[in-house]
Parts: structure tokens; C-alpha cells; sequence
């Protein structure tokens, strides 16, 4: 057969995929990104499949357009054929190690349509860092996002200094709207010289986390009609103090905010007063005071302010929040457009959840009640079946007791939207288990987080025959007391069909567990598998390893009691199954962790 031919049996399969009547899936995306690497004609890749797959993505959201382990592996070897990436919108890089591999990636013609670029643990070289920020523009990039690496290469002032100042001056991003330092300590001169530079000044979302600014180091970066398009500002864990609060407020003006992040800034008594009374927070949607907790017996005063019938996201985490001054910040209209409420670890009580369920909150997607030891049941019960809980899709309730046959979500007149549900540290027996899922309330369920908790095997069982649950996309069952038995069962289940995640961590496991995964008819598009400190030995992972149910694997946790790291590291290293970036992240694992200055 000619490579003509071969490419036109391509392109049928091409059109096959895209022709699917059904919302945008990653299954479907890394298909087409399978099929397209293997291609057997560039000119027709470039000229006719390309084109083809470009005009039927375009109704797909940018975030389903990610590149694929695999590009990226391909990318930071400079192997990846060109134009595959005019398909992509997100790109996560990490790094690569090699100068003229990176100037090549930086060459390459098919960038044009990116829209996020992020370099995870970027453990850049100084010739890297001039090659990113002084090339010809990026087209179309809206986000570029640089995480901590590890090791002190990565890590040091200098480094974070001199990646400040090349931003700062950059005239390779010109339609930038988001930047994101997380981790980086620039400090105050690194932020006068972000703003110094002048190149970023059109930027609408500003995110400096642990960057170690103080409040002084916020005035250089905030000097008054600096920013004008910047609505979106997060400091977490930078010492701003109630000085760098105010320097946020004289620079912004009224109404311009959208989101704040305070989250661990060592705000002070006199916070929530300021938050509450200038007009500089008047237009806030989004707000993160967690950590702080000076402010905990001045937290009412926010119940004044006009950004809370705007809010549609609050954030108040181990922050001192009691009930007394929950029930005002809730009174009235106050919060009616919230989407997003997370109060974990403040040590409420059920007087909460009541509130909560008697609320005319109707618009509410996430409540985040991780860590309050002392609501129960009652509560719990109470709000699944009021209307505030009719729109709820992700629920976490950890480290809180739910009593031995309490089925609560069974029961539940309102809760049946729920797609993530945590419930780690609940003290769970099996029989909970079971009624859970048993309930066609949980027929939505893409996330289930189950963790030390002290069911076993019946439970599984109930999961492997649920008529309900069959969209499950990541599942948490470590810390508890499951055997392979209950997995090999599981795992023959359609129920896992979709699973993209696994953790199984610290359980009685064996290479029985491993073995009944490797050979499971249904698991085949797993991401992420974690067997962390489990009796698993060579013999589990050699069946692993040699499984098409492992070609997707982006990341194996799996260090523990029987395993012999130079055993797994060979093992991967002959596997033609998993990828090479799984050998390398085992390699980094067993490396020492440099000190961070």
C-alpha cells in the first residue's frame, strides 16, 4: 500500500473520531494526537489533516486542547513534527535540559496559536531564559505560568532576580494576560523590576506566590496608574501585612478588583474594616482571606460590605471563622450569587450546616467543610435535603464522623448533582459505603476520595456492581482496609471504564492487585496509579510494565516496603509500555532535595 493510501485509511479514522456526537472528551483528543504522530505522509499531515482537524475543533473549550505527555516528550527531544502544535492551545512544558533543543522548540513555526505556556520546575539556563523573552512574539499567548523547580539551580534569588527583570522588559508576549510566579522569591527588587521593565503593563491577572514581597516590595510594584488592565490579583503567602492592603487600595481605585488572594499575607485586626469599607474592594467576585489569623474577631465587619452580594467565590480557611459570624455574613442577601464556599478547619459546628440549608443561596457548585470536627450528621443531613444543596456538584467533607447507618446521601431530597465527593478521614465502615453507592444520587460521580477510612472489601464489591456509578474518573482508597481480592473484582467491573486516576496507597495490596490492573479488560486510559508503601515486588510491577493498560500512565507513585528501586528502574527502562518521563520521575524521587535559600 502507498503512503497516499495509507494516509487516506488516516484520514477516515480522522474523520471518524471528530465525527463523534458527543461533548468534547480528552479520550477523543489524545486519539486524534495518537493517530496524527503516526501519520504516514507529512505533506498530507500538513496540507489536508491538519486543516481538517483545526476546523472541527474550534467549538471545543481551550482547556480540552492540551499537548499530550507524549508531544512533550517528543517536544523537549526537538523530534515533534511540525505543525502538530497549531492544534494545541496549552502547553506544560517543564524543562528541557539542552540549550539548542530548547532554541529549537522556540523556533519552531506552529507556536502561533498558543494560548498557555507553562514551564513546571523550570530549571532554566540563563541562555534559555534571554531565548524565551527576546524571540519574535508569540501570536495569540494569553497565560504563561513558571512553577518552582527543584534543586537550588531553580531556586536561589538570583535566579528568581533575573527571571523578574527578563519578564519585566520581555517583548515576546505582547497579548499577555495572565502571569503566574509560584514559588519564585524575587522578592522586592524582583518586583520593582517587573513593573520596571514595562513590557507586562497590559496584563489583566497578576498571581505572585511565595515570592516573599513584603509590604514595602508591593508599594514598588503597585506605584499609583501602574497596571491599568490588572483585575486580578493573588499574593499568597507573601508578608503584606494591613500596610500592603492599603497600598492595594490607593492603587487600585473603586470598583476595579475582581479577585483577591490574601491567603497567609499576616493580615492584621484591622483588615476586614478596610476590606468592608473602600470602595477599592466595592467590585470583588472572588476573595481568599484564609490563614489569617489576626483578623478572626473582626470578620462580622465584612457582613457590611457592598462586594458581598457580588461574590461568587469566598475562601475564609483556617482563619478563626465561628458560627455567630458565619450566620451574619450569611444574613440577608448577603452571598446569594456564591458558587464557591470553602471555611475548612475553622471548628464549626452544625449550627453551620443549618444556616446553610435555611440560606437563599441557590447558586452554590463547591462547599469545602474539610477538617470541622464538630458538625455530625444532623447537619449534614439537614443540608442534603435543602434547596442550597440542588446545585452542589463537589462536596468535601474530611476528617468529620458521619455515625454507623447514616445514610445521608441515600436519603438526600436535593443533593443529586454531586460529581466530586471527598470524604477522607470519616471514620467510613463498609456499610456506608455501600449506601453510597447504591444511591442513584451519585449517578454523576466523577471523583470519589475515600481515603483512610475503614471499609474493605465489601465496599469495593458494592462499587464493582453499582448500577449508578459508571463515569468515575478518579477514585482514592488508600488508608484503608482493601486486599487485592477486592481490587482483582474491581477491576473486571465496567465501573472503572473511565478511570483516569488510582490511588491505593498504604493498603494490605499485593502484586495480585497489580496484576488483576495490568490485565483489566476495562482500564485503558489510566493517568495516575499510586501504590505508595504496599507489598508489591518486582513481580507486580513487571506485569505492569509490560500491560497496554500502563501506555497512557503520566505518573506512578510506587516506592514502598518490597520494592527495590534499581529492580523498578530497570524494569521501566525495558518497558515498551510506559513512557520515558515515568523512568524519570523515578530517578528524581530517589535524588536528594536541595535546600531552598
Amino acid at each position: 500500500m502507498s503512503q497516499e493510501d495509507e494516509a487516506n485509511l488516516c484520514f477516515g479514522d480522522l474523520r471518524a473520531l471528530l465525527h463523534q456526537r458527543e461533548r468534547p472528551r480528552r479520550h477523543v483528543w489524545e486519539d486524534m494526537c495518537e493517530l496524527l504522530l503516526a501519520w504516514p505522509h507529512s505533506e498530507h499531515l500538513e496540507q489536508v489533516a491538519i486543516p481538517y482537524a483545526e476546523r472541527h475543533l474550534e467549538p471545543w473549550p481551550e482547556d480540552a486542547r492540551e499537548a499530550p505527555i507524549l508531544w512533550r516528550e517528543l517536544l523537549r527531544q526537538g523530534s515533534l513534527e511540525q505543525p502538530l502544535l497549531r492544534l494545541v492551545r496549552a502547553l506544560h512544558l517543564g524543562a528541557v535540559s539542552d540549550d539548542s533543543l530548547f532554541e529549537c522548540f522556540l523556533q519552531r513555526r506552529d507556536l502561533g496559536e498558543l494560548l498557555e505556556l507553562a514551564f513546571p520546575g523550570w530549571r532554566f539556563s540563563k541562555q534559555q531564559l534571554t531565548q524565551l523573552t527576546r524571540r519574535e512574539p508569540f501570536g495569540e499567548l494569553e497565560a504563561l505560568s513558571f512553577s518552582k523547580g527543584r534543586g537550588s539551580r531553580s531556586a536561589n534569588r538570583e535566579d528568581a532576580v533575573l527571571l523578574a527583570r527578563e519578564l519585566g522588559a520581555a517583548q515576546s508576549f505582547p497579548d499577555l494576560h495572565r502571569l503566574t510566579l509560584s514559588g519564585w522569591k524575587i522578592g522586592d527588587r524582583g518586583a520593582r523590576l517587573l513593573h520596571a521593565g514595562g513590557a507586562l503593563h497590559r496584563i489583566g491577572a497578576l498571581e505572585l506566590i511565595d515570592a516573599e514581597i513584603s509590604a514595602a516590595g508591593l508599594a514598588r510594584l503597585l506605584e499609583p496608574g501602574s497596571w491599568p488592565a490588572l483585575t486580578h490579583l493573588e499574593l499568597r503567602q507573601n508578608a503584606i501585612g494591613n500596610e500592603g492592603l492599603a497600598t492595594i487600595a490607593r492603587w487600585a481605585g473603586p470598583g476595579r478588583l475582581s479577585h483577591l488572594g490574601l491567603r497567609d499575607t499576616v493580615l492584621g485586626a484591622d483588615a476586614p474594616s478596610l476590606l468592608a469599607r473602600d470602595p477599592a474592594f466595592s467590585g470583588l467576585i472572588s476573595l481568599d482571606i484564609s490563614e489569617n489569623m489576626w483578623m478572626q474577631n473582626e470578620l462580622s465587619q465584612l457582613a457590611r460590605a457592598p462586594m458581598m452580594r457580588n461574590l461568587i467565590s469566598l475562601e475564609i480557611c483556617h482563619g478563626g471563622l465561628d458560627e455567630r459570624t458565619f450566620a451574619t455574613l450569611l444574613a440577608g442577601a448577603n452571598l446569594d450569587h456564591l458558587e464557591r464556599l470553602r471555611i475548612p478547619g475553622n471548628g464549626l459546628d452544625d449550627e453551620v450546616l443549618f444556616a446553610l440549608a435555611g440560606s437563599s443561596l441557590r447558586s452554590l457548585k463547591l462547599l469545602d467543610l474539610n477538617q470541622n470536627s464538630l458538625l455530625c450528621a444532623d447537619g449534614l443531613e439537614a443540608l442534603a435535603n435543602a434547596p442550597v444543596s440542588a446545585t452542589l456538584e463537589e462536596l468535601r467533607f474530611c476528617g468529620i464522623q458521619i455515625p454507623e447507618g447514616g445514610d445521608v446521601f441515600g436519603r438526600a431530597r436535593f443533593m443529586t448533582s454531586l460529581r466530586r465527593l471527598i470524604l477522607s478521614g470519616c471514620w467510613l465502615e463498609d456499610e456506608e459505603v455501600v449506601e453510597i453507592f447504591g444511591t442513584p444520587n451519585m449517578a454523576m460521580l466523577e471523583k470519589l476520595n475515600l481515603s483512610n477510612n475503614l471499609f474493605g472489601d465489601r465496599a469495593l464489591d458494592a462499587l464493582s456492581n453499582s448500577m449508578h456509578i459508571r463515569g468515575l474518573r478518579h477514585l482514592d482508597i488508600s488508608r484503608t482496609q482493601i486486599s487485592s481480592a477486592g481490587i482483582a473484582r474491581l477491576m473486571r467491573s465496567p465501573a472503572v471504564s473511565q478511570l483516569a486516576t488510582l490511588d491505593i496507597s498504604e493498603t494490605s495490596i499485593d502484586d495480585d492487585a497489580l496484576i488483576a490492573i495490568a490485565e483489566s479488560e476495562h482500564l485503558g486510559r489510566l493517568r495516575s496509579l499510586s501504590f505508595r508503601h504496599t507489598d508489591v515486588s518486582e513481580r507486580g510491577w513487571r506485569a505492569l510494565a509490560s500491560s497496554p493498560n500502563a501506555r497512557f500512565l503520566e505518573r506512578v507513585d510506587v516506592f514502598g516496603r518490597s520494592l527495590d528501586v534499581p529492580e523498578v528502574l530497570e524494569l521501566v527502562a525495558q518497558s515498551d509500555q510506559l513512557g520515558p518521563w515515568i523512568h524519570r520521575a523515578l530517578e528524581r524521587s530517589m535524588s536528594p532535595r536541595h535546600a531552598y535559600p
